[in-house]
């Protein structure tokens, strides 16, 4: 019988040795199979498990616009994926919710904590505990049609607000027959109205939490203006960022806003263009522009026994290469300092946005944080009130901004957050 024994230990040992445990890794997002971003990171997983043969990954994916509800109920059924995916509006939301583990002991341990810019670390941070590390990211700029600026001897893109001003005058001068508009821009009902209105916004000085302030009223009129004297069409009301795009490859305008995931876009169509910096206010020195990108964290529901794989997995996934070459796929730049050189290598253009980078402002962040999402939903609806000409910027703006306040539970609340808002919007 003892012979037997370590017979049968012997074998169950030598199979351990030849086919060690596996551990099953789940990985959510909302980047579809269908879409480049997609099938850019399902390689990222394959070339994982190549390098780790003792782990299977699964990706699971899962829409946009079902990503907040599911998570959040899956948090409370402890039934999260191993590695949890935000886009960043979402992540003080969930660390609330406690849907990802604190990983501060990680990487605190992690020798490359310091290769991330001050404001990605921001940005996954809360109450000095770190709960996420950021993917890839991006920003806005200003995209002109070259072939229209060298027509009409415009030598340089505008850098200031009234340099934009004085540009748009002379290309609607010029190309009116054409009906061709000198900028266009997003400001449809969508986050994405006030992620594009944010840089005027910020680099003015003003803050979403005092939109009744000269600073944030002055901002708004410069975008009505533009409106006004149909620089920019009416129809930016009901343009996605995808329209203006589309508007600008079809020659419809020549100049908009929008963020170096179009380039391949934009590049594809044929346009002779170049990007510059958004143009800010007289006696500002750079932009202050939204962070964009997603942020992946672990599950706060993992099993114990996974938590190893899972950081080796997340410290994989942010490491320069796989991030420099996902956002070459996908029109993103890195987070990190040392991946830059590989994107730029890859994509020069890329130059503008990774600039704007280390002025890039966590929305929550300047926005009330969790109250990000209502305070951006009021903030939007004032835009296309005064876009619309029916009230004035000012009077958008002041209406907001009671709705703002009154989201606060207190005065105490709201000053806590106006202060957070204003140092996230200053650099030195």
């Amino acid at each position: 019988m003892k012979k037997l024994s370590f017979a049968i230990l012997f074998v169950v040992c030598l199979t351990l040795l030849v086919f060690p445990k596996q551990t099953d890794l789940t990985v959510l997002s909302y980047w579809s199979p269908n879409d480049v971003w997609g099938q850019e990171f399902e390689k990222i997983l394959e070339d994982y498990e190549k390098n780790s043969p003792n782990i299977n990954t699964s990706h699971v994916y899962l829409p946009r616009d079902q990503l907040a509800t599911r998570v959040l109920t899956q948090a409370l059924t402890k039934s999260l994926p191993d590695i949890v995916f935000a886009d960043n509006p979402y992540v003080p939301q969930w660390i609330q919710a406690e849907v990802f583990l604190d990983i501060t002991d990680l990487v605190e341990k992690w020798d490359e904590w310091d290769d991330y810019y001050e404001g990605f670390q921001k940005a996954v941070t809360y109450d000095g505990r770190i709960y996420g590390l950021y993917f890839t990211t991006n920003n806005i700029a200003l995209f002109y049609n070259k072939d229209i600026f060298d027509e009409l001897g415009i030598k340089e893109a505008p850098k200031t607000w009234e340099e934009l001003l004085i540009t748009c005058e002379i290309i609607q001068k010029n190309k009116n027959k054409k009906n061709i508009y000198p900028i266009g821009f997003s400001a449809w009902n969508d986050e994405e109205a006030v992620w594009q209105f944010e840089p005027f916004l910020w680099s003015n000085g003003g803050s979403l939490l005092e939109l009744d302030k000269p600073e944030a009223i002055e901002a708004l009129e410069l975008w009505t203006n533009l409106v006004k004297h149909q620089y920019a069409p009416r129809d930016v009301l009901n343009w996605s960022q995808n329209d203006v795009t589309h508007q600008f490859c079809n020659q419809n305008i020549a100049m908009l806003i929008v963020g170096p995931w179009q380039i391949p876009v934009i590049r594809e169509a044929g346009i002779n263009f170049e990007i510059a910096p958004i143009p800010i206010p007289s006696g500002a020195s750079h932009a202050v522009v939204p962070m964009g990108g997603e942020v992946f964290g672990i599950a706060s529901s993992i099993k114990k026994e996974k938590i190893e794989t899972a950081w080796d997995f997340l410290t994989y996934l942010v490491s320069p290469e796989v991030m420099a070459n996902f956002g070459l796929k996908g029109g993103r730049i890195p987070t990190r300092k040392s991946a830059e050189a590989i994107a730029l290598s890859g994509e020069p253009l890329f130059k503008v946005f990774i600039d704007q980078a280390q002025y890039s402002v966590f929305r929550p962040l300047a926005g009330g944080y969790e109250k990000y999402p209502e305070i951006s939903f009021i903030t939007r609806t004032a835009i296309q009130q005064a876009l619309t000409l029916s009230i004035s910027p000012q009077e958008a703006f002041e209406e907001a901004s009671v709705k703002i306040r009154n989201l606060f539970d207190s005065e105490e609340e709201y000053k806590q957050a106006l202060l957070q808002a204003r140092e996230a919007i200053t650099f030195e």
